[in-house]
């Protein structure tokens, strides 16, 4: 197999691309001469700004069934797509299925039927695989592509190897962002939101965080009741920064320069991981075993809450429950695993 020309199909959400990402650098380095089309929401499209391996392609995708004129030039952007050699379908869902009618296409790849959750758009599938639905995300959209691809890699092999697969222009970072990052202590980003009040950690809580580990924080928001949470978590705490909007550039920017990312189950949350910089999230209501990918820096802590990914609680709130002792513990061994290359450093000086 030599596919000249690839698309992906993989719209929204940002911590669901993101978890996808990782197979472009792949593909690239078994295919280096083939030309990648991500198809992606515009409103996400900014997050391969500056990825080397793909091109976004973006499309609306969201409130098609209410606004027609919006269907109609989603239809027309993709039927001017050039033909694909290969289309993967990431998303597995009905509406990726309707989409992929328009894409011109010689074979169009994605999950079996028992893999994801709406089982009908296999049937639009010329191939499709089975990978275990309860699999880690990252190694479940790992195996699909390689095996898509006939790539013959480790999926554990290649997120063990923590090798970027976010990429960003720090040339473009404003003064006002670069002031954030505190040259002569280590920063901590906190990643206070996120899309639901259940999979928010309490800011009393994190205030208590911030004030047992003696660095600086820097905190970011993406709405404006974040935004008043975390002036108010900056009032309880004198060692907390709260940053200005951010956009996808500057949130990376601030994750690569910061010695630990810490934050709730949401997109901006991975960014750390894709950037292969340390991170801890924290999980209620979801499962963290199968969304975060665990490695000597790369941590998770779960409330005590039993959670089937089928079957979400929109009514468990039990992150609030995670001991502030136990984040305090996990970060500062974090920090210390993340900083022991620079004190060995200045110790060897």
């Amino acid at each position: 197999m030599q596919p000249h020309r690839i698309g992906i199909l993989k719209p929204s959400s940002l911590g669901d691309i993101i978890q996808c990402l990782a197979i472009l650098p792949v593909i690239k380095r078994h295919y280096p001469s083939s030309h990648i089309d991500w198809i992606i929401d515009e409103g996400l499209s900014s997050l391969l700004a500056h990825n080397p391996h793909a091109s976004a392609v973006p499309i609306i995708s969201k409130g098609l069934k209410k606004r027609k004129r919006d269907l109609f030039k989603t239809i027309a952007t993709l039927r001017q797509l050039p033909k694909y050699d290969i289309l993967l379908d990431l998303h597995g869902s009905i509406k990726s299925s309707i989409f992929s009618l328009f894409i011109k296409k010689d074979i169009y790849i994605g999950f079996s039927r028992h893999s994801i959750k709406e089982k009908i758009a296999a049937c639009a599938y010329d191939k499709s695989y089975e990978i275990d639905f309860y699999e880690n995300i990252y190694i479940r959209n790992l195996s699909l592509s390689l095996q898509a691809l006939e790539i013959n890699e480790n999926p554990k092999d290649i997120l063990d190897s923590q090798e970027p697969f976010l990429f960003y222009d720090p040339t473009i970072v404003s003064t006002e962002i670069r002031s954030l990052i505190h040259p002569n202590e280590p920063n901590i980003l906190l990643i206070i939101g996120a899309s639901t009040r259940v999979k928010i950690y309490p800011t009393n809580k994190l205030a208590q965080v911030c004030e047992q580990i003696q660095v600086h924080f820097i905190v970011v928001w993406g709405s404006e009741s974040e935004r008043v949470e975390a002036e108010a978590l900056a009032h309880k705490c004198s060692r907390v920064s709260v940053a200005p909007k951010v956009d996808f550039n500057d949130l990376s920017y601030l994750c690569d320069c910061a010695a630990l990312c810490i934050g709730n189950d949401t997109g901006p949350s991975h960014f750390a991981f894709a950037l292969g910089k340390p991170s801890l999230l924290l999980f209620g209501n979801t499962p963290n075993e199968r969304i975060v990918y665990p490695t000597a820096t790369n941590k998770s802590l779960k409330s005590p809450s039993k959670v089937d990914a089928l079957k979400i609680d929109k009514n468990d709130f039990s992150i609030q429950d995670i001991e502030v002792s136990e984040i305090v513990s996990l970060a500062k061994s974090l920090l210390w695993v993340s900083l022991r290359p620079r004190y060995l450093v200045v110790q060897m000086m």
